[in-house]
């Protein structure tokens, strides 16, 4: 079950067979001045879970800011909506997607 927190801001990354686009956003968003506390970065895999699921842990584990990292397709429609709810309760929202970088 995924567990919504409240943070300041909340980053939603969703990702689709990651690469190192999602590498160089997980770099961007570590460099960021903002005390990494008062940020949360959720990480969703949509699309198949192997060989991304371990790759995507791996990336995780060498960035300081706190981090969510689920599977977006196996969430049942209500957990998805109190979810939500909850980074939209954080001051600031931001979505990342891979044509970004």
């Amino acid at each position: 079950m995924i567990e919504g927190r409240v943070s300041e801001v909340a980053v939603l990354i969703p990702t689709h067979a990651p690469g190192s686009y999602l590498e160089k956003c997980l770099k961007s968003i570590n460099e960021q001045s903002l005390d990494k506390s008062k940020f949360l970065v959720y990480v969703a895999l949509n699309g198949e879970e192997s060989p991304y699921r371990e790759y995507v842990e791996n990336l995780l584990q060498d960035f300081f800011f706190n981090y969510v990292f689920f599977t977006w397709i196996c969430l049942a429609f209500l957990t998805l909506e109190t979810f939500l709810l909850k980074i939209l309760q954080s001051r600031i929202f931001v979505l990342l997607t891979m044509t970004m970088f």
